[in-house]
């Protein structure tokens, strides 16, 4: 019990959600993929001694167009206290004169509350995508002394906010596979909570409000993020279980559950019968044995690896 209440406490002590890279009001198609790697930065307004995570971090984002072809969804790890994940719904398709306009709707995975949603919008210039974006949430992050690190029980503070946030991005396509994008950010905090931290020993969610214990007042935060953005579809595998059309004679008899059939200088084929394989005649079921040398077929069956040969699902004889 008390490893699983310290394991609780880390992921509350490292909490601290940043803004998601803002991507395109465009989703992505289904089976199409993106993987970004970026830097972020932020402006501090903090007093002198107090420090707050995310001066700069790492920001791995991983992406992918769902079914309906205007839904997308996506993680983002923000290293290495926070993970959100995002869905993307495409309300307006981007033509000449109207931009890409999407909504987006995100949630923290680690620790409560982080939650919030943001309208896009995305115009087209060459190989160019400019985005802006507007929202409202609510957010989370740690405050500490200097020098005492967000471990520590007496020195850290739960900073919980309501946010007003606007930006904009701007992404370079240098090759269908490779763009480059640059994205600022800014959060402005409209309702602020400051609750303290009790020692890990003790249930995390146990904090209580004070009376603006660091004298914080977080004026608009600037966040600053550019990275490379990677983007593939996955191959969608063809089935096997598509039928194949043969309409031709009879050029061999049947030997060993095969046959071949073919047209003459048109094509020839092997076909394979099975337990399963159907032979009719004039819509009556009929023997193998009137699979006669010269006789005129219609078959149905599966294409087979090897070239030119198929697996008999359905044989109907001709007249």
């Amino acid at each position: 019990m008390r490893g699983t209440l310290l394991l609780v406490g880390l992921a509350f002590a490292l909490s601290g959600c940043l803004p998601l890279l803002i991507s395109s009001a465009k989703t992505l198609k289904p089976g199409e993929l993106t993987l970004a790697v970026a830097g972020m930065g932020r402006t501090s307004r903090l007093p002198e001694g107090i420090e707050q995570a995310g001066p700069a971090v790492g920001v791995v984002e991983i992406r992918g167009g769902l079914p309906g072809d205007r839904l997308e969804a996506g993680f983002t790890l923000q290293a290495p206290w926070h993970m959100v994940w995002d869905f993307k719904f495409q309300a307006l398709h981007e033509t000449r004169i109207v931009p890409a306009v999407a909504a987006q709707a995100y949630l923290g995975l680690i620790t409560q509350p982080t939650l919030g949603g943001a309208l896009l919008a995305t115009k087209t210039i060459g190989p160019v995508e400019v985005t802006g974006m507007g929202g409202m949430g609510r957010s989370n992050e740690r405050l500490w002394r200097a020098g005492s690190g967000p471990f520590s029980s007496d020195e850290s503070e739960k900073f919980t906010k309501d946010i007003y946030a606007w930006g904009g991005g701007v992404e370079c396509h240098l090759s269908p596979v490779h763009s480059l994008f640059v994205n600022v950010t800014s959060w402005s905090a409209v309702h602020e909570d400051k609750l303290s931290r009790e020692n890990l020993t003790s249930s995390p969610f146990q904090a209580i409000v004070t009376a603006n214990e660091f004298n914080v007042n977080e004026g608009p935060t600037f966040f600053f993020s550019a990275g490379i953005r990677l983007r593939w579809k996955l191959k969608s595998v063809k089935s096997t279980d598509a039928l194949t059309v043969l309409r031709g004679y009879v050029l061999k008899s049947l030997d060993q559950d095969e046959f071949e059939v073919g047209q003459p200088g048109v094509y020839r084929a092997t076909v394979l019968v099975d337990a399963h394989t159907r032979i009719t005649a004039d819509g009556a079921p009929a023997g193998q044995e009137k699979l006669a040398k010269g006789r005129a077929v219609l078959i149905h069956g599966i294409s087979l690896p090897q070239p030119s040969t198929f697996l008999a699902r359905t044989i109907e004889l001709q007249n």
